[in-house]
């Protein structure tokens, strides 16, 4: 009913001896109390306090927290995460819906578990389980939009499958007329990747040209992985080298006085690597595994073409263990470890001389050193070399020293990334570190030359 001061005036006057005359009376004595009651809001009840200082004080602190109360369950329920329903207990641990906010946080919803995780870490699940989540109704596009950009999420939609990469059975000899970069790590480590980004970068900046091999369509499709140089485009990661497999893929790089430089980059499987961590600690070794260490053995003494090794550290993995030995029963056995007995592998058969002109410590996936330590890319490396001294020390000596005994003089950690990798299979690629790669590789390699000096050297 509207009630006023004119009404009220209007009932004592007609009923002297009303049922309701002392609640008339009550009313008309504080009139603006009764209309602050029933506009109910907590600007109203601020100014009430203003005007009548001392006057319904717990009421109105009382009317305040209720509404508030409620304004903040309506907009916790209204958001419905967890995070949400936290804030407001916090705000309000004894309220009504207190019960009701701690049921919600305790029976949250597997969707909420999925998109926080992915906002944490848009690694945490591939592509196909989050294609697998959406069709079994679990989480749906649009809430995907929510974590990622409409371009990724339209990648992560249309995903069909990792990019397969042909098996490459080990070349009897490498081609002499080339300088050899062998790419050195564990499986998993972006060691594939890597070399797919440089070619690639070199491919579409016009600075390579891939020559007839028996493996050039592993080189042609590894080179088209990814887009042009520096454009952020979405591709579509491959799979790891195939178990055993080497690939010799020989190419010329083509420096700014459009002079050939002859590179071969051999993609060694992880398989290979963790196989030569086995030869080196005389564990049995499958014959597979023999021949293949030998073919590599007979590469790197080979006397007559430079090399440049690049050892693959992936950032923040130093400690995981590899799981490739797991499976061979040699658990316990950490990325460092492998890499260090390469290291000593190299120095002990004379796998690093004198026509060693370069190694590196690739330390990839550096775009995780803006995430995990909250700096620019301009840091990057001076950060990708801490974190080598730090957390691979003993690989870093080992290289180090044999290095020097070799005489080779050119030692660095280098950082790098092909870019934004996220749903595990996907990237936005930047090219920038790539083409600093390519750059050196060039910088580290002859010119070829032309009349009777390079026949003879040939």
């Amino acid at each position: 009913q509207n009630i006023s001061d004119q009404s009220l005036s209007n009932y004592t006057r007609i009923y002297p001896n009303g049922k309701y005359l002392a609640q008339c009376d009550a009313l008309l004595s504080d009139m603006p109390w009764f209309e602050t009651k029933k506009r109910n809001t907590i600007e109203v009840y601020k100014i009430y306090a203003a005007n009548y200082p001392g006057k319904h004080v717990d009421e109105i602190k009382q009317a305040i927290l209720a509404i508030e109360d409620e304004n903040d369950w309506s907009h916790a329920a209204q958001v419905n995460t967890t995070s949400a329903y936290k804030q407001y207990l916090d705000k309000h641990p004894h309220s009504n819906h207190a019960t009701t906010a701690k049921e919600r946080i305790a029976n949250r919803s597997q969707k909420e578990i999925v998109l926080d995780a992915i906002r944490k870490d848009d690694n945490t699940y591939s592509t196909i389980d989050l294609q697998n989540y959406v069709e079994n109704g679990t989480i749906t596009w649009d809430d995907l939009r929510e974590v990622f950009s409409d371009e990724q999420t339209q990648a992560i939609q249309s995903w069909t499958r990792t990019q397969q990469l042909p098996q490459c059975a080990p070349p009897q000899k490498l081609r002499e007329d080339s300088t050899e970069i062998y790419f050195w790590g564990t499986k998993g480590t972006g060691k594939t990747c890597a070399m797919g980004a440089v070619l690639s970068t070199a491919k579409r900046s016009a600075r390579m040209i891939a020559r007839n091999c028996p493996h050039r369509i592993y080189m042609d499709q590894l080179s088209n992985l990814f887009g042009d140089n520096n454009m952020q485009i979405i591709c579509n990661l491959p799979e790891s080298t195939s178990k055993d497999s080497i690939a010799e893929m020989n190419l010329q790089l083509i420096d700014s006085n459009e002079k050939n430089h002859n590179v071969t980059f051999i993609d060694l499987a992880g398989e290979v690597v963790t196989g030569i961590y086995k030869y080196q600690n005389k564990l049995p070794l499958l014959d597979s595994e023999q021949t293949t260490i030998e073919q590599v053995l007979s590469y790197l003494q080979n006397p007559y073409n430079n090399k440049i090794h690049f050892f693959i550290l992936e950032y923040g993995s130093a400690n995981k263990f590899v799981k490739e030995l797991e499976s061979m029963g040699c658990s316990g056995v950490r990325q460092g470890d492998v890499l260090t007995s390469i290291a000593q592998f190299l120095d002990n058969t004379g796998g690093l001389r004198k026509s060693t002109v370069g190694v590196y410590g690739l330390v990839t996936k550096s775009d995780l050193i803006d995430v995990y330590i909250g700096t620019s890319s301009t840091e990057r490396p001076k950060l990708a070399y801490e974190y080598v001294q730090q957390s691979l020390a003993a690989f870093w000596k080992a290289i180090s020293l044999a290095c020097k005994k070799a005489n080779v003089k050119d030692v660095k950690t280098i950082s790098f990334s092909i870019g934004d990798v996220f749903a595990q299979n996907l990237c936005v690629f930047d090219g920038s570190d790539s083409m600093k790669i390519v750059d050196r590789l060039l910088q580290k390699t002859p010119a070829e030359s032309k009349g009777l000096f390079s026949w003879l050297f040939n």
